[in-house]
């Protein structure tokens, strides 16, 4: 069964390190998750690229066991409106951690902001 996993976060910051509460179409953000322990998981974007996609799938990104992937997205310079991230994850009952689920997704929703557009969104003229 999967089931929302309210333990898992996401942080999506600026190259400066700075957290993002909104998106420029064009620029690149780093996307990190924290998880409570060990878990696979794929992560997907609703707009936009991941550095490191999976094959053919320039959205999409499948991530091998860790407690806290990061990623590094690229906002399209035509997103509009919001971009949503969403994680599914498998983890397993362990020692260490009895509790861990075995299937979990989480999702984050981001505004995009037009007026910020990187200069290599801009039409040339």
């Amino acid at each position: 069964m999967l089931t929302e996993y309210p333990a898992s976060g996401f942080t999506v910051t600026d190259d400066y390190g700075v957290l993002a509460t909104s998106l420029c179409p064009g620029e690149i953000y780093n996307l990190a998750l924290t998880f409570p322990a060990s878990r696979r998981s794929l992560l997907t974007a609703s707009d936009g690229t991941f550095m490191s996609a999976s094959s053919g799938c320039p959205n999409r990104r499948i991530i091998g066991v860790s407690a806290g992937p990061e990623s590094v997205y690229t906002v399209s310079c035509t997103a509009t409106g919001s971009v949503t991230f969403k994680v599914t994850s498998a983890g397993s009952n362990t020692a260490e951690a009895p509790t861990n689920r075995r299937w979990a997704y989480a999702s984050l929703t981001v505004a995009v902001d037009d007026s910020c557009a990187s200069a290599a969104c801009e039409k040339p003229t």
